[in-house]
Order: C-alpha cells, then sequence, then structure tokens
C-alpha cells in the first residue's frame, strides 16, 4: 500500500468533468469513488428471458445482483473495455479520499434499489423475481476500474457479507496490484483477468501504466495461488480474434501459476471502438463457435486437467472446472453466508479455514456444453427485449 504523505490534502477521485461522462453513460455514482449500473441481465431476468452468464456457470441469481465498483479508477487502458473511456487512470490510491466502508455498502444498495430495480415495476416482469430483486443477494465487483485498490476493502467486505444485507461478492482483477490481492480478504469468487500470453500482446492489448506490468501480473497470479482451496479463483480470458487467440500453451502457463480452480473463455464484446486509437473492429469479436474451440484447444493442451463444463451462448462465454471440481461449479449462498458469518465472529485469519468445495454444488444439466439450450435456463423464455426508450414510449415504465 502506498502511504499518504503527512499534510497531503484528500481529493475526490471522481472530478465534475469525470462525473458528467459517467452519469452520461448511465453509471449511478456512489461518493467520492464507486459506482453502481444496471447489467442487462437484470431486466432480462426480471422477465424470466434468461439469465447472466454467472447463473449458468455459478447459479446466481441475476435479477438479484447489483453490478458495482469501489473504485472506478484502473491502471490499464484496455483496447477492448465496453466501459468506455470516461473513467480516470490511477496508479495508486494515493491522496485520494477513502469513503466509510459501511455508508458505502448502504448507499450503493440504496442506489441501486431506488435508481435500477424499483423503476422496472411493472416493466412487463415477473413479480416473483421484482419482490426478490428487492433484497440484492449478489454483488459483482467488476463495473469499472480496479476495485482492489479501495483502501477499506476489507471493510467494507465484512459489511456487504453480513447482515443486514448477507451479499455474495464476486470481485475481479486486472492483476496489477499483487500486494493488495495478497491481503484481500475472502471473497466469494476472486476473478483475475488474463487478456494475453505474454507481455508483449499484453502492453498492447492493456495499454497499462505500471512499467512493470508483466511482473505484476506474474506476482497476482502467484498470490492468488497462495490462498490454495480457501479461496474460489477464476482465470478470466478476454479473446479477441486474431488478436490474442493464438497461444494456447502460453496461456496454459499462467492459468498453472494461478492454480485457478475455473477457466471462464469469453468473446470480447463490440463497445464502439474507435480503430484508430485501439486498432480494433467488429470483426474481432468472435463467434460463439470460435470460443468453443479455444476451450476445447485450451482442454486438449492441459491433458484432461481441465474438462469443458458448461457454456452461455448469448455472452459469448465457456466455463472450463479443474479434475475433481466437476460437482462443484454451483455455489450454495446460504452455506457461503453460515460459513462467512462463522469466520468474521471467531477466525482472524484473512481467509476462511474451510475448503470452497464445503459451500459447492453441482451444477443442472441444462449447463452442459450439449444441452439444446445452450446456456440458457430451460424456466426461462427467449424473447426479443425491448429498450428502455421503448418502454418509456409504451408507457410501461418510467426507469430513472
Amino acid at each position: 500500500m502506498f502511504p499518504i504523505p503527512r499534510g497531503a490534502r484528500l481529493k475526490e477521485m471522481i472530478t465534475p468533468s469525470i462525473r458528467e461522462g459517467l452519469q452520461t453513460k448511465g453509471y449511478q455514482l456512489v461518493g467520492s469513488h464507486s459506482a453502481v449500473k444496471r447489467c442487462r441481465w437484470v431486466l432480462s431476468s426480471l422477465r424470466r428471458h434468461g439469465g447472466c452468464y454467472k447463473h449458468t456457470f455459478y447459479g446466481i441469481e441475476s435479477h438479484r445482483c447489483m453490478e458495482a465498483t469501489t473504485s472506478v479508477a484502473c491502471a490499464n487502458r484496455c483496447t477492448f473495455c465496453w466501459r468506455g473511456s470516461t473513467h480516470p487512470n490511477a496508479l495508486k490510491w494515493g491522496s485520494f479520499e477513502a469513503d466509510d466502508p459501511q455508508w458505502l455498502v448502504q448507499q450503493m444498495v440504496d442506489k441501486h434499489l431506488a435508481k435500477i430495480i424499483k423503476p422496472l415495476k411493472g416493466a412487463q416482469v415477473d413479480e416473483n423475481n421484482f419482490s426478490e430483486a428487492l433484497q440484492p443477494r449478489h454483488v459483482a465487483l467488476s463495473l469499472v476500474g480496479e476495485p482492489v485498490m479501495y483502501p477499506k476493502m476489507g471493510e467494507f467486505l465484512r459489511a456487504i457479507h453480513t447482515p443486514p444485507y448477507s451479499m455474495s461478492t464476486f470481485l475481479v482483477t486486472n492483476g496489477q496490484h499483487p500486494e493488495e490481492l495478497a491481503n484481500l480478504p475472502q471473497v466469494t469468487q476472486l476473478y483475475i483477468s488474463i487478456d494475453a500470453s505474454n507481455a508483449e500482446e499484453l502492453k498492447k492489448i492493456d495499454r497499462p501504466l505500471f512499467k512493470d506490468y508483466w511482473e505484476r501480473l506474474l506476482a497476482s497470479l502467484k498470490a492468488a495461488a497462495e490462498k490454495k482451496e480457501k479461496q474460489r479463483k477464476v482465470a478470466r480470458l478476454t479473446i479477441l480474434k486474431d488478436v490474442n487467440d493464438e497461444d494456447i500453451s502460453g496461456y496454459a502457463k499462467l492459468i498453472d501459476l494461478m492454480q485457478a480452480d475455473f477457466i471462464e473463455v469469453k468473446g470480447a464484446t463490440f463497445a464502439g471502438w474507435n480503430r484508430d486509437t485501439t486498432g480494433l473492429t467488429m470483426d474481432n469479436c468472435p463467434y460463439f463457435d470460435d470460443i468453443i474451440r479455444f476451450a476445447q484447444k485450451l482442454q486438449y493442451d492441459f491433458g484432461g486437467e481441465y474438462t469443458l463444463s458448461a457454456v452461455h451462448e448469448h455472452s459469448c462465454s465457456a466455463l472450463l472446472v479443474r479434475r475433481g471440481l466437476e460437482r462443484a461449479a454451483w455455489i450454495d449462498f446460504d452455506e457461503f453466508n453460515k460459513y462467512i458469518a462463522d469466520h468474521y465472529n471467531g477466525e482472524e485469519s484473512t481467509l476462511m479455514s474451510v475448503p470452497f468445495t464445503e459451500y459447492s454444488l453441482p451444477a443442472p444439466e441444462w449447463t452442459r456444453p450439449t444441452s439444446p439450450t445452450l446456456g440458457m435456463d430451460p424456466q426461462h423464455t427467449r424473447a426479443t427485449e425491448l429498450t428502455v426508450e421503448q418502454l418509456e414510449a409504451r408507457g410501461n415504465a418510467k426507469v430513472a
């Protein structure tokens, strides 16, 4: 952690110009450095039109998930980032003001409900799902920026894991803050983004601010491995066609270094990239078949250590599971809540004493690659969704 110089004046991470840019893109800003935003899968799940890939892969209830971040600032400027370039860049927290973690959790949940969930009442949503959505159960700390930069993350996680919230946490990091990652307390599931198989490609794709970006990624992967079976760990690979989709063995070495329990292979989503600044076009977005082939090649390279276990066609995603964990992909969130409560009541260590398999479940058959639904919950019905603007025009909902 970088110390704050004596006498330094604290400043807000979200300046007026950054605030305007983020709000224009639909971010609900919280305090001086955080945000929540509506994920498209919330409305889809509310209407029973399909859940997100985390519903298929891990069993979350998509309509009960809050997408958030504790830091809109990031140490990378990834070419494929669908969040755009309106958020700030920073190497360290430094003299940024750090909001109170308990207040931050309360404000995030309050804003999520007031600005994202409640305005959707009557918008052709399932009444039971809407009632459930008023009690969010999961938080995806992956919205924008780098959440582990927040210096009070431990207190934040404790507040959000325990009553009255008792939410599960899915935290994504870009692997540029190994010290913070090593000291990170228990989360329900930890992701590290591995966007390239070698240093040269990573520099071109992620455009990192740190000069020792590659060493930082390797250190982060090792720090994750040290958490062993007490922490669910996911290697997230975002694939760009004809850019970072060739060196299968290189990826395998990095994943092995992390000792990942699960591997997500996801096709990059087109976000209106500027070819002149990113070098990317829509042609660099892989098809679902491309992702399946990549996942199969990765499975082959590992020689059976990982198995292609689930797919989500709509997200152009595939999941590989480590040998021995084939019946542990889904999470028993009630059991996790019990274990994390016991952990906070009695243990002083950063991680729970039990292996994560104690709160894991086998995934249902419809999640399998051979399922005819290709990852869509059979209890849901695919439908063409109306946009927020169309809903407002039809008078079905007033969406703030």
